[in-house]
């Protein structure tokens, strides 16, 4: 029988905090769920630890080959029997009320295709404290989405239908893998941010540290892909614009992390591309002038993580 939601967890060598992130699901006030555990080709003792959960048949086990996070959550997909869709990354962990919340929600408005919350940060010692305040939307969220990313990833509940309808998650990405998802969703797919804290991110340990420069490039490449496969939904000062925002965010993060150089190339590349808005001066001078004040522990993809943790 198919449960109501199915939840995908990839994982890595993550032995030591997966055990939490499973525990979060089973805690769950909302019991008709699946729970698929893909393993990305761990080397640790991944498979020690679901031992100890196999006993809940709500839980599978599969693994393949290392072949990176978006192959891992594809995988989960396919394997995944109900009509929505949860994804957890391993590391991080949800409160008992996140399912409950949203499939409510979902089952009253049949219109919406994805749900997403807010976070809280989690710290090694078992800490919590407020994630930053940004702004959220919902509804037709595109043109937000193409400015910045405000949907955490491990918040969120989507319809399998349009995951399917897309082809999932590329693969070819090695960074900023969930907001190209968004990006290639946003133009048919009605969206919903319901206020509250339904997951904990955790910010210590060994996650991964931002790659500016691959998760530029990535997020480079899935805004020229959305405008290269929905044509005319923009003039073209409109879309230079989006390409200075988005040359203007990782300006200052390149300077921030020590890469002057490129941080200039890329806030001079934002006066040409837009050179009547204030951000891009703005970006040139806090490179120029002032480029300590943007460090690199902020999050130039807006929201979540960037890189491939699982």
């Amino acid at each position: 029988m198919s449960s109501a939601v199915s939840v995908v967890i990839p994982t890595y060598n993550r032995a030591e905090l997966l055990a939490d992130a499973i525990g979060s699901v089973q805690r769950q006030t909302f019991e008709d769920w699946e729970l698929l555990v893909v393993d990305d080709g761990s080397t640790d003792d991944t498979r020690t630890v679901m031992d100890g959960f196999l006993a809940d048949k709500r839980i599978r086990y599969v693994r393949q080959e290392n072949r990176g996070q978006s192959a891992a959550r594809n995988l989960g997909l396919r394997h995944a029997r109900a009509p929505l869709i949860a994804f957890l990354d391993s590391d991080n962990r949800w409160l008992p009320d996140k399912l409950e919340r949203q499939m409510r929600f979902l089952a009253d408005h049949p219109e919406v295709d994805v749900v997403y919350g807010e976070t809280e940060r989690l710290g090694s010692d078992g800490s919590t404290w407020p994630s930053p305040v940004r702004e959220r939307h919902s509804g037709t969220v595109w043109r937000p989405l193409l400015t910045k990313n405000f949907i955490n990833f491990n918040t969120s509940v989507v319809r399998r239908e349009r995951l399917i309808a897309i082809g999932g998650f590329d693969e070819a990405l090695r960074g900023g893998e969930d907001y190209d998802l968004w990006l290639r969703l946003s133009p048919d797919c009605t969206f919903q941010f319901l206020p509250g804290v339904v997951t904990q991110y955790r910010i210590e340990g060994d996650r991964v540290t931002h790659n500016f420069g691959r998760i530029f490039d990535a997020n480079r490449r899935s805004i020229d892909a959305f405008f290269e496969s929905n044509p005319g939904l923009m003039r073209p000062r409109e879309y230079r614009a989006v390409k200075a925002r988005l040359y203007t965010r990782f300006a200052r993060s390149f300077a921030g992390s020590g890469a002057i150089a490129r941080g200039l190339d890329l806030a001079l590349r934002t006066i040409v591309l837009d050179p009547s808005s204030s951000l891009s001066w703005r970006a040139l001078y806090a490179v120029v002038v002032s480029p300590w004040r943007k460090t690199p522990s902020e999050d130039p993809d807006g929201e979540g993580r960037s890189g491939d943790g699982r």
